[in-house]
């Protein structure tokens, strides 16, 4: 018997961590990680994360079209490094070989970008070509670029600078930056949360669903912290790392188990 009880839990968290998720998720809001050297790979890398724009900046002034996703990309000190973005409604990779904002190769998608739906979004950079996914479908790669990015001193910032500067509007989740090309084809759009390698740079989970922090899984860096305007809301369509889901199966057990059963008085 308790061995049904605990399948049924865990199919049942199983099936709400797909259908409305499981965890929480950064809403309209900003974080930013201090710089660590070991968040300038050296040659390849990979940044990830899944989104849930809820508008694009179709607008005229190109600095206003853009929103953040993920960069280290000081424009005022000339400490560009990476970034991954939207352009109004385009993905866009990219990094700066100089530091400077003349010496930026990257890459646009040609796919447009859906409003007010989760969507997992990648940029790979090998050391020789750019290419960009979305829900694990490669969508666009250059021609060879043999060159890497720039070795800056900013800060890691994902969904924004500050502020309202090139901010995104909309649900981030499971941010994770690595050290080397992790995808070459298409891929299946993750299910569940990652865990941590020895090429994982930064991961970010958003669980906290509270507070001002959100914890650096990654091998690189310290935690990330919130601006005062940001929000948490529902996380990606995930299910989260094991452990976490045994909890979630455990208390639901739990709660079945100090469930009260009406005795019967033999009517029909």
């Amino acid at each position: 018997m308790r061995a049904t009880l605990m399948a049924e839990v865990v199919a049942l968290v199983g099936v709400f961590c797909l259908e409305c998720g499981a965890s929480t998720g950064l809403l309209d809001g900003c974080v930013a990680v201090a710089d660590s050297a070991g968040m300038n790979p050296s040659t390849a890398f990979t940044l990830e994360a899944w989104i849930f724009p809820t508008s694009f900046h179709m607008l005229g002034n190109v600095d206003d079209s853009y929103q953040t996703i993920i960069l280290k990309w000081a424009q005022r000190d000339d400490q560009r490094s990476y970034l991954l973005d939207i352009y109004q409604d385009q993905l866009e990779l990219a990094i700066s070989t100089t530091g400077r904002p003349q010496d930026t190769p990257g890459v646009y998608s040609n796919t447009r970008l859906t409003l007010n739906r989760w969507t997992h979004v990648a940029g790979v950079y090998d050391g020789i070509e750019f290419r960009v996914y979305i829900d694990g479908v490669k969508d666009t790669a250059t021609a060879p670029q043999p060159v890497g990015a720039f070795h800056g001193q900013a800060s890691v910032s994902i969904a924004g600078f500050g502020g309202t500067y090139e901010r995104f509007h909309g649900g981030i989740d499971e941010v994770r930056i690595s050290d080397i090309a992790r995808y070459s084809g298409d891929f299946a759009i993750p299910k569940a949360e990652f865990s941590p390698d020895s090429h994982t740079m930064l991961l970010m989970h958003m669980n906290e669903g509270s507070g001002t922090a959100t914890e650096n899984f990654g091998l690189v860096g310290g935690d990330g912290t919130l601006d005062v305007s940001s929000g948490w809301g529902v996380g990606a369509p995930i299910i989260p790392e094991p452990a976490t889901l045994a909890l979630l199966a455990l208390g639901g057990l739990a709660l079945l188990g100090r469930r009260r059963v009406a005795p019967r008085t033999g009517r029909p």
